[in-house]
């Protein structure tokens, strides 16, 4: 497993999503990737991240439950 923060709310020293979703590719290694922020930023960083063959846990967290549970959603739509 590796872990990587994708936003700046979750880590000042934020990774880029790219890099990681392309290098964890088909390898096995589950990213735990985590990123703090509002629903827009949240998705946009799991698109950027998603490459075929990537396995993946999103740790997210926003203050609104009706956007955490959107998010949610469009995870899980986008994975299906």
């Amino acid at each position: 497993m590796a872990d990587g923060a994708f936003s700046e709310q979750t880590d000042p020293g934020a990774n880029p999503p790219e890099p990681f979703g392309e290098a964890f590719a088909s390898t096995g290694i589950c990213l735990n990737a985590r990123v703090v922020g509002d629903e827009q930023l949240v998705i946009e960083k799991f698109r950027n991240l998603c490459t075929p063959g990537l396995k993946i846990i999103l740790v997210t967290y926003c203050d609104d439950p009706a956007a955490q549970q959107r998010i949610y959603d469009a995870v899980h739509a986008e994975t299906s």
